[in-house]
């Protein structure tokens, strides 16, 4: 089950403000990640079994199992902004995000391994999802349709239409066993 998180706080007001420089944006300092985890913009959560699982920019990726009273972050395998979450299971899930970046977890979201990463492809993945443990897909701008049968080790880029403007934003599974994007 998927989460849209509407919280939306002044994303730029740090820099303006001087708490934090602009060469420490770029890092994962712990000062930097102890304000993100309080001011970051969380673009969507999912959840893991019990444990709640929330994604965001500058690769955010926290969790609670409390139900969000407390949060834990993940280890952070990469540093671009983070979209969209899905968990197959309890302990299997996969984010998708800018320069056509995708992570998968095993451990219930504690650790993270990148899978795929093109930071060459302008444009970002917006949503994904799995039918099974081999078989996801990955969408996003352009058009764009990622496809693994082998559980995301290997990714296959396809087009809606060759260079199209249209974005891909979201995966739905209907009632009927359909899927919708």
């Amino acid at each position: 089950m998927k989460i849209k998180f509407g919280l939306l706080i002044i994303v730029f007001s740090w820099l303006a403000s001087g708490y934090l420089r602009a060469e420490e944006v770029l890092s994962h300092s712990p000062d930097h990640l102890a304000y993100l985890r309080t001011h970051a913009l969380f673009t969507e959560g999912a959840w893991a079994g019990a444990r709640l699982v929330a994604v965001g920019e500058q690769s955010l990726i926290l969790y609670s199992d409390d139900q969000g009273c407390s949060w834990q972050q993940s280890e952070i395998p990469a540093k671009t902004t983070l979209t969209a979450i899905y968990f197959l299971n309890d302990k299997i899930g996969w984010i998708v995000g800018h320069e056509a970046l995708i992570l998968k977890t095993i451990d219930r979201g504690v650790t993270w391994k990148k899978v795929h990463h093109n930071p060459k492809l302008a444009g970002p993945l917006f949503d994904v999802w799995f039918k099974d443990e081999r078989f996801g897909l990955a969408i996003g701008a352009y058009g764009r349709i990622f496809r693994t049968q082998d559980g995301g080790s290997t990714w296959t880029l396809h087009q809606v239409q060759p260079q199209t403007d249209f974005h891909l934003y979201g995966l739905a599974l209907a009632l009927d066993g359909s899927l919708w994007i």
